[in-house]
């Protein structure tokens, strides 16, 4: 289904876990433009494609819904600086909030070096930190 822009590709429904409706996570798998309002699917957790500006799907989508992204996986074959700018400007778009699941935009690629991965998850847990002290 696209919406906009962002394809809804995976579990459209609750599921039963323990007596209790689980979040339904929606991924996304298509680019720009974001042209219509995009949670029409109604999803708890949205997927955001690295080609998406993480702060103008949220506009979009309203500040209540969760979102995870979006990195994209190119990235991490930068060089360290570019890689941690990147990872810079997507918490940045994020602005602290609640909600927001650090992600790559869509699937990693197979020559992804290992501690590229390794220094974006560092460099997020670092900021998170930074957060809590504040």
């Amino acid at each position: 289904m696209n919406t906009g822009g962002i394809c809804c590709a995976t579990r459209t429904g609750t599921r039963e876990s323990a007596g209790e409706a689980a979040p339904r996570r929606l991924a996304s798998a298509c680019g720009p433009p974001v042209e219509e309002p995009i949670n029409s699917t109604r999803g708890d957790v949205i997927g955001i494609d690295w080609r998406i500006p993480l702060d103008r799907a949220w506009e979009r989508l309203g500040h209540g819904v969760a979102v995870q992204g979006n990195l994209d996986p190119a990235a991490l074959l930068a060089p360290r600086p570019e890689l941690e700018r990147r990872v810079e400007r997507i918490l940045d778009q994020a602005g602290g909030r609640p909600g927001h699941i650090f992600n790559l935009g869509h699937g990693i690629l197979p020559e992804t070096p290992v501690e590229a991965a390794r220094a974006v998850v560092e460099r997020v847990h670092a900021r998170q930190l930074q957060a809590e002290k504040a």
